[in-house]
């Protein structure tokens, strides 16, 4: 995702409805997404259990405000991905109870 809103904007407006992509604001999401996933596998890789246990919260106050805009602006797809994600931190946190 990161790659494609940081060079290939209009490819992925395709599949999301993310409205203009010719302004720069696509792009610094893209890097700010390849970012986190550098961040990401670095956690991984160090296998930084408390870096597992603090993402899941986040993701959670990430999912409730995408979802919130979602309604908002009437764009099911994005409430989708929400939900989506809220299943994805959920199963973090399942994974981790023991840690």
């Amino acid at each position: 995702m990161g790659l494609g809103l940081l060079f290939s904007p209009k490819m992925v407006s395709g599949m999301l409805p993310i409205g203009s992509v010719e302004e720069i604001w696509v792009r610094v999401l893209g890097l700010l997404a390849l970012v986190l996933c550098f961040y990401y596998y670095s956690a991984i890789r160090e296998n930084a259990i408390w870096f597992a246990k603090a993402s899941y919260l986040g993701r959670y106050v990430f999912c409730l405000g995408f979802a919130i805009l979602g309604y908002s602006y009437q764009l099911p797809v994005i409430v989708a991905l929400a939900v989506f994600e809220a299943v994805l931190a959920t199963w973090t946190w399942w994974s981790l109870r023991g840690a």
